[in-house]
């Protein structure tokens, strides 16, 4: 009986010291996966123009007709400089949406020769953009 108790308290201390200091592993997980949904559900951006100045590129096109599609809601636009047409960088001009229809981009920057604008919704949790509607190319 005692050889009993001391096999138990020696699994038990060995389980312990053993556990002690490792990450715990969870065998079940609940958590209920976060979906990005479609950028094809948000409007797409019409109607640009990209005009070349001495100072840089204006790039201007018209406002999207939805502010709100189901708990997304319109944060403002991304622009991003394109040198071919076909691939978009990961990360836009501007460090923030912005809100205006209208962008200047300085010489200095870069020697882009086309420009692609996306519209952005966020639901407060997720930021999403929406799909390239046109791809803008500088007009001299």
């Amino acid at each position: 009986m005692c050889n009993n108790k001391i096999i138990v308290l020696l699994i038990c201390f060995c389980v312990t010291v053993c556990g002690c200091g490792r990450k715990q592993k969870n065998i079940f997980n609940f958590d209920v996966p976060v979906r990005k949904p479609s950028t094809l559900l948000f409007p797409v951006v019409r109607g640009g123009e990209a005009v070349k100045t001495q100072k840089g590129d204006r790039v201007s096109w018209l406002p999207i007709d939805r502010t709100m599609v189901n708990d997304y809601v319109w944060c403002g636009y991304n622009v991003y400089p394109l040198v071919c047409p076909r691939i978009i960088p990961k990360k836009p001009y501007n460090k923030e949406p912005i809100k205006a229809t209208t962008l200047f981009v300085p010489r200095s920057y870069n020697q882009a020769l086309f420009y692609a604008v996306r519209s952005v919704f966020s639901n407060g949790v997720q930021v999403v953009e929406g799909p390239v509607g046109l791809v803008i190319s500088v007009n001299p």
